[in-house]
């Protein structure tokens, strides 16, 4: 049956565009992160904002598109009653680790990557939508660690890591489902032989990100936290 609405579709793809977009800007402040002249330290307040703001954009819609795939995948399988009933007061991580149990009968580990990445993105998600700003004392340790935390965008990578968690539980899901098309669903690519999940075109954007995912076991930047 058709089904109105998805919109886990459109909102992978905002999610790919902003942090495209981020990404654009943060290797044009690369060579600027080191220089200490007013001239540099100029042009990385004309970039520094606007990327953070991609970066930032990228982290909630890749939450809302997991979001809007796995109530669409359990409305699909289960009915929209029993998933308003049973399934829609769960939170994202339960969801994704009790439906596909509910529909394929097969467990997803809670401690796999895949879900460890839903994790981080949802706190990060929470941190941007429930904002809440902190006393802070400007200790000489305060100022140190600030200005550590301004060396990078730590936006940058909890966005990056966003992504991985979309594309990870997407073929985590295929592969259990051979019905489920989760990468199609969440832009990712397409995979049109249900016997074969690695039989799969990758879109040019995922793509593009894809160099990203491999190469961030080699980066360790410290996490963002307050004193």
């Amino acid at each position: 049956m058709a089904r109105l609405f998805t919109n886990s579709f459109t909102f992978a793809e905002i999610a790919v565009k902003h942090f495209l977009s981020g990404e654009e800007a943060y290797q044009k402040l690369l060579p600027l992160f080191s220089q200490e002249d007013v001239d540099a330290m100029y042009q990385r307040s004309l970039l520094e904002m606007p990327a953070e703001q991609e970066f930032s954009i990228s982290i909630c819609f890749s939450a809302m598109a997991l979001e809007a795939f796995i109530y669409d995948y359990a409305a699909r399988n289960l009915g929209d009653g029993y998933v308003s009933k049973y399934l829609d007061k769960l939170d994202l991580t339960s969801k994704w680790l009790v439906i596909p149990r509910l529909i394929t009968g097969s467990v997803i580990d809670p401690g796999c990557r895949a879900i460890n990445l839903l994790r981080e993105l949802v706190q990060e998600r929470n941190r941007l939508v429930h904002s809440k700003s902190k006393a802070v004392s400007f200790t000489p340790e305060f100022l140190e660690w600030f200005a550590e935390t301004q060396s990078y965008l730590p936006e940058r990578l909890s966005a990056l890591k966003g992504l991985m968690a979309v594309y990870h539980l997407a073929a985590l899901l295929d592969g259990l489902d051979g019905e489920a098309h989760a990468r199609f669903s969440l832009s990712i690519g397409s995979c049109y032989n249900a016997d074969n999940p690695a039989d799969f075109t990758m879109h040019e954007d995922w793509a593009s990100i894809f160099p990203l995912f491999r190469s961030l076991s080699k980066q360790n930047p410290p996490r963002r936290t307050t004193k």
